[in-house]
């Protein structure tokens, strides 16, 4: 999944009323768990926010949410056993996972196949 985000800046072609793509950047998003992950998410780990729905509701629909204070205590969250999914953007997860020196966190990209079921 991938969340485009409109960037905010002085635009000439808008100004000049020109029809071409609006400044935007692709953000993708990953799942982080710990290697011994069952495959259900029953606690989401999520910062507080105050969207009506979030990417946890539509990823893990159902599971309890922790609320945490930033994506860095979300990842945390997963790996002390508190939570069983925390869904951050790709490259937050990458640094999280490859940081980690308990080797117990492990992150996926493909949500597409999360959401089939596969993942």
């Amino acid at each position: 999944m991938s969340i485009d985000a409109r960037l905010e800046t002085d635009n000439y072609a808008e100004t000049k009323k020109w029809g071409i793509t609006a400044p935007f950047i692709t953000m993708q998003l990953a799942r982080v768990t710990r290697r011994d992950f069952d495959g259900k998410i029953k606690v989401v780990a999520t910062v507080d926010q105050t969207a009506s729905n979030s990417i946890e509701d539509a990823m893990a629909p159902g599971a309890e949410k922790l609320m945490c204070s930033t994506r860095q205590e979300m990842m945390e969250a997963v790996r002390e056993g508190k939570a069983d999914a925390a869904f951050v953007y790709y490259y937050m997860a990458q640094a999280f996972v490859n940081s980690d020196t308990t080797g117990t966190m492990t992150y996926k990209h493909d949500i597409s196949s999360i959401l089939s079921g596969e993942g």
